[in-house]
């Protein structure tokens, strides 16, 4: 995971100069019909956007979802969000098969990645889960989630010299705080904030906190000390917090404030995929209550390239994905737009020839779902010897990855685990290892996810902000699927 959000966030600056839903009139929150709404007016400048007409939707896959129960978890977001539409009514993707071996293959850094024998890489199907319990803390890249209920003060915030991520924050704005929350330890030091009032969130990247019980390096900061102008003076190192990146969340037309309990489109100016980092994030409490009911979230290697991004016919073509890139809804941009850079800059990807490379990569947006029966689900708990909460546990993922599936969200440079809240926040942790994880818990899903069980869900189609619909990347308030 390392480099992962650096990534991600220079595009975002580049972009910026629940039980069974009883959604109407589908049981699974899906809709019948897409309402072209009237564009809103932007306030930010936006850089032209691949759209195309929505097509007609194919038929549903017919995949039988597992069932669901009533609980007592208050899922967040839209029942209509993508990510909280179950899959079994959802059609297939037309490439499903060439997506999910480009998943298979290469979502992990492969070293025979140039060779004609991928199938040799030794670490497919080695799909982790991000705790935030690795023995080395440069390794949690999972998110640190702390509600603004629990802070104790406010804190003004200033952004790191050299550090390009989305910061729409005034210089030494103030957030809800308490001085004992951390964000995960990896080098992204992800944070998200949830205020359960007003529905609004903060979601913070390179937090700059002590590590090994050193003290803080925020020297880059220190350029902030002499801004006197600012309400309170300029920075003040041990009372200010310094960061790489503060996402004060927006909907996609920057028009307000959005509310993380009730909206349904994407944030194009945050995370690779465009969509808030709450969004998908897997919570203990969740899981305690029996059920995921929401896809999961996955960064990967292999994150579809640019510098050439795909015109609508294009999109449409197996261009994608090879002579130029780009991503699909409910994605919010092009984290890789005008990077040539192939994987992370090693030597093998970057001795392929730039389509060949890119017939590796997987346009992030994309969503895959597991093809299994509870059956099959059970014998695969035997075969990893789960017993007790730990075969609750892996039971109830195994379930929201047939069920729901997961969507591709950022380039990991690395590997394809998924991210769930992590154990830097102290009761996150407490709730995971009540639920009976052990150790860094990253193997939790080995030998769940084959290569024969993996399939491609169709896009839905994104009401662009500029009140075109597309299955492109684009800013959307919305967000939806559409019935055959």
């Amino acid at each position: 995971m390392h480099r992962r959000v650096l990534l991600i966030f220079i595009s975002a600056s580049l972009v910026a100069t629940g039980c069974l839903d009883t959604a109407t009139p589908g049981s699974d929150g899906s809709i019948s019909t897409v309402p072209n709404p009237a564009a809103k007016p932007t306030t930010t400048a936006r850089p032209t956007t691949t759209t195309r007409p929505a097509p007609a939707q194919p038929a549903p896959s017919q995949r039988a979802c597992l069932p669901e129960v009533t609980d007592g978890y208050d899922r967040p977001y839209a029942p209509t969000a993508p990510w909280n539409v179950r899959v079994c009514n959802l059609a297939e993707d037309a490439r499903s098969d060439d997506w999910r071996d480009r998943f298979w293959y290469y979502s992990q850094y492969n070293p025979q990645m140039a060779s004609a024998n991928p199938q040799a890489a030794p670490n497919r199907g080695a799909h982790g889960v991000m705790f935030g319990f690795d023995e080395d803390p440069v390794n949690d890249f999972s998110v640190a989630v702390y509600s603004a209920a629990d802070a104790t003060t406010t804190i003004r915030v200033f952004q790191r010299d050299g550090w390009h991520g989305l910061f729409n924050l005034d210089p030494g704005g103030a957030i809800p705080w308490n001085p004992a929350w951390r964000a995960s330890t990896g080098s992204d030091a992800l944070m998200v904030i949830l205020d359960p009032t007003t529905g609004h969130q903060w979601s913070l990247w390179g937090v700059a906190q002590s590590y090994y019980g050193l003290p803080i390096n925020d020297s880059q900061c220190w350029y902030w000390a002499a801004a006197f102008w600012l309400p309170g003076g300029g920075y003040r190192s041990g009372l200010d917090l310094c960061v790489g990146g503060a996402d004060k969340v927006m909907t996609a037309d920057r028009s307000a404030r959005s509310n993380y309990r009730t909206y349904g489109g994407n944030n194009p100016v945050t995370r690779g995929v465009g969509i808030d980092e709450y969004a998908m994030l897997t919570m203990p409490e969740e899981v305690a209550a029996g059920q995921i009911r929401h896809a999961l979230m996955m960064p990967v290697y292999n994150t579809m390239t640019g510098p050439t991004k795909c015109t609508s016919a294009q999109m449409a073509t197996e261009a994608f994905g090879s002579t130029c890139g780009y991503a699909v809804s409910p994605a919010g941009n092009f984290e890789r737009s005008g990077i040539s850079t192939q994987g992370c800059g090693e030597p093998t990807a970057e001795s392929m020839d730039p389509a060949a490379y890119r017939r590796t990569t997987i346009p992030e947006g994309t969503r895959y779902a597991l093809d299994m029966t509870e059956s099959e689900i059970e014998t695969w708990l035997d075969s990893r010897g789960y017993t007790g909460a730990l075969r609750s546990t892996a039971r109830t993922f195994a379930r929201a990855l047939v069920n729901y599936g997961w969507f591709i969200t950022d380039t990991s440079c690395f590997a394809a685990d998924f991210q769930v809240a992590g154990a830097a926040n102290p009761r996150t942790a407490a709730a995971w290892r009540a639920l009976g994880i052990t150790g860094d818990g990253r193997d939790l899903l080995y030998g769940l996810i084959t290569r024969e069980r993996v399939w491609t869900v169709a896009p839905p189609v994104n009401h662009c902000t500029n009140g075109t619909l597309s299955t492109a990347a684009c800013p959307a308030n919305t967000s939806l699927y559409a019935t055959g």
